[in-house]
């Protein structure tokens, strides 16, 4: 008794992955991809605003409604999307940290 695979045993076309976390605003992912959700931590104390742009610098269309605040207190907090929303130039995170605390994000996402 072998193990079965969906979708007649092939493996999947695209896969989901995570970027190494990163501790700044910056650039998340190059090139087109299907942006899936970012994942925070914060060090519990100060407030994080982010805003997350399809490009490769803090301009440009927002793949998120708005920019949005995320209480220092959540410590981690998740935001999903699926299905995906597509990014056409790649993904940059602009971050900042009230009070010079710390966070760091990681961003889900399907490259191709």
């Amino acid at each position: 008794m072998g193990i079965k695979h969906f979708g007649a045993g092939k493996p999947p076309e695209k896969i989901d992955v995570l970027t190494q976390p990163s501790a700044s605003s910056g650039v998340a992912v190059t090139g087109a991809c299907v942006f899936k959700g970012i994942i925070f931590k914060t060090d519990g104390t100060n407030d994080v605003t982010v805003t997350v742009y399809d490009n490769t610098s803090a301009s440009g269309n927002k793949l998120t409604p708005e920019s949005f605040v995320i209480e220092g207190s959540a410590r981690v907090f998740a935001l999903s999307y699926e299905p995906g929303v597509l990014a056409v130039n790649g993904i940059y995170v602009a971050m900042s940290v009230a009070g010079g605390g710390e966070a760091s994000f990681q961003v889900k996402h399907t490259q191709g």
